[in-house]
């Protein structure tokens, strides 16, 4: 247990004392609050606090604290402060496990594959340990490519995957060029390779014109004038 004073913790037995009930509740609800989740999806241990802990009743709302930004995930110690009357702060520790469905490979999947829904699934997964990343949506990773080997049951990560190249460098394609809702069709070359939704450099074969279009499929980039 993780526990700090500032202050002693001896009090005249008559003086009316912070209940342990309001501590531990008021720094599962700055945890709840920092991690942005509902209580479904989020499982929050505090370390017991000492029986013996006896501290003047505060006649403000207790100030709670946690160093650092992002959401509060492991194991943390939340600041539980009173400015009066008689001033007091010390430490709680917590474990905080947050769980959500993510997408993961069904199976071994060698690298290079091209994913598919019979690829992956949703499955819940603790977030902790994920500090690369993950996916919530199986439309987010169907057709991305696999860069490396990827294990089944484990996390699919944004650096494990790219987006399915739609074009090649040097190959000829359709230019769509868009001027107020006018659509005028032309034919380049493209001067790199290019993802669906990335943005490549391409020449106009007719006006040697080098431009930049987005990749909207296969062999069609398209550019709005």
């Amino acid at each position: 247990m993780m526990l700090t004073l500032v202050l002693p913790l001896s009090v005249n037995s008559a003086t009316a004392l912070q209940s342990h009930d309001s501590i531990e509740k008021a720094v599962y609800q700055h945890i709840i609050k920092k991690t942005g989740a509902d209580n479904k999806n989020t499982e929050v241990q505090l370390n017991a606090l000492d029986p013996r802990l006896r501290l003047n009743a505060c006649d403000h709302p207790l100030e709670t604290s946690i160093r650092g930004a992002g959401a509060p995930l492991g194991r943390i110690a939340v600041a539980v402060k009173c400015s009066s009357p008689k001033p007091w702060k010390f430490y709680l520790g917590a474990t905080v496990r947050q769980f959500d469905n993510i997408v993961v490979a069904k199976q071994g999947i060698p690298r290079g594959t091209v994913l598919s829904k019979n690829d992956i699934h949703l499955e819940k997964k603790e977030l902790t340990n994920l500090r690369h990343g993950y996916f919530n949506s199986l439309d987010d990773v169907i057709n991305m490519v696999a860069k490396r080997t990827l294990v089944g049951g484990k996390a699919i990560t944004p650096n494990s995957v790219n987006r399915k190249q739609l074009i090649s460098r040097g190959e000829k394609v359709t230019i769509r060029a868009i001027l107020s809702g006018v659509e005028v069709r032309m034919y380049g070359e493209a001067l790199a390779d290019g993802a669906n939704g990335e943005r490549i450099a391409v020449k106009n074969l007719n006006s040697h014109r080098i431009i930049n279009a987005v990749v909207t499929s296969q062999g069609i980039v398209t550019v709005t004038l």
